[in-house]
């Protein structure tokens, strides 16, 4: 890994900027909730941004055209965070415990009809257990997947 401080702020409108077209493509809403004055962060800047970008691209897969999407990011102690929100198909309960696994998908029908290899969630879940944060998975009430990923956070500000 390539540790370097960076504006968590910068890599999530950097995100943001990255997949805007794609949910478009999809009609999707995508919205952009960040909290003022995040810190800066020690990480592999691109591995964090691989992390996000599989978390939102999931999101814009498995969302029927015209969702909605929403990233969120802040601060909670000496731990950013950032959340993923769609209305979507969400992950059954049965599966909720193996989605980070190698080589699992929970509709191997619909997987393959979007593509993917079954490893993005698990990339997530490694990359960021490496450097020291957590992932986490739920549905959201009324449908959809919840996805908080979080990380420590250096001093000062972005």
């Amino acid at each position: 890994m390539k540790l370097t401080q960076f504006s968590f702020s910068a890599v999530l409108h950097d995100l943001y900027n990255a997949v805007y077209m794609e949910a478009q493509r999809h009609s999707h809403t995508m919205k952009l909730c960040v909290e003022p004055g995040l810190p800066q962060v020690r990480a592999d800047r691109e591995r964090i941004m691989q992390v996000m970008m599989n978390i939102v691209s999931n999101s814009i897969k498995y969302t029927p055209d015209g969702g909605q999407i929403q990233i969120s990011a802040g601060q909670n102690g000496s731990r950013v965070w950032m959340q993923v929100d769609d209305n979507g198909i969400g992950i059954p309960q049965e599966d909720r415990g193996r989605i980070f696994e190698r080589f699992y998908r929970v509709d191997k029908a619909r997987s393959r009809a979007a593509g993917g290899t079954g490893l993005g969630l698990s990339i997530v879940s490694d990359t960021v257990r490496r450097q020291g944060g957590t992932v986490e998975a739920a549905n959201r009430p009324g449908g959809g997947a919840v996805f908080t990923v979080r990380w420590s956070a250096e001093e000062g500000e972005a």
